[in-house]
Order: C-alpha cells, then structure tokens, then sequence
C-alpha cells in the first residue's frame, strides 16, 4: 500500500500565465500559496492483484 499527500494550492491570480506556451511568448506571473488542506491518494491491489488507485 502506498499513501501520498499533497498540500492543496490557492490560486490568486495568473493562473494559466505558468503554461510554457504562454510564458515563452508573453512572460507569466502566478501569484499562490498552500493552504493546511491536503489531497491524498491511495494505491493499492487487491487479491487479484489488480492495481486500485483512490483519491480524495
């Protein structure tokens, strides 16, 4: 079993600025920050050995 958690990201501005198709031609800016609110996933396989993937 594998468990991975991630911290959530709030976005204030320039969010599709960081895309390289835009940031090479115009420059970008992304003003955000985490938050103390996490995602988590959770992998793993059952008795058949079939992969399970659940996030929340």
């Amino acid at each position: 079993m594998l468990i991975a958690r991630a911290p959530m990201r709030i976005s204030f501005g320039g969010g599709g600025t960081d895309l390289e198709a835009y940031y090479a031609k115009y420059g970008g800016l992304v003003i955000s920050t985490a938050i103390n609110k996490y995602f988590y996933a959770v992998i793993t396989t059952d008795e058949s050995d079939d992969l399970q993937v659940i996030s929340a």
